[in-house]
């Protein structure tokens, strides 16, 4: 898997990529570690409204789920609380 993060100017919003170019039988997608995030700050990850802490998703990651050859996922997250 390949992935992109950007953080924008005040860090606020944050676009993920990821990518999957080829899966092999029984291999499951790591989770996504991001960068540059406030540990003690929520984000709102856009379209199903589940919220992590800043903390959370440096350390322990952000689950992805790609299935298949060439599949891929954007996500795009808000920061809610400081």
């Amino acid at each position: 898997m390949t992935a992109v993060e950007y953080v924008g100017p005040s860090g606020d919003e944050i676009v993920v990529l990821a990518f999957l170019h080829t899966q092999q039988y029984g291999d499951s997608c790591p989770r996504l570690k991001l960068q540059g995030l406030l540990e003690n700050a929520r984000y709102e990850l856009a379209g199903d409204g589940k919220q992590y802490h800043g903390s959370t998703l440096m350390n322990y990651g952000l689950p992805v789920e790609l299935k298949g050859d060439f599949d891929s996922v954007m996500f795009i997250l808000q920061r809610t609380e400081r």
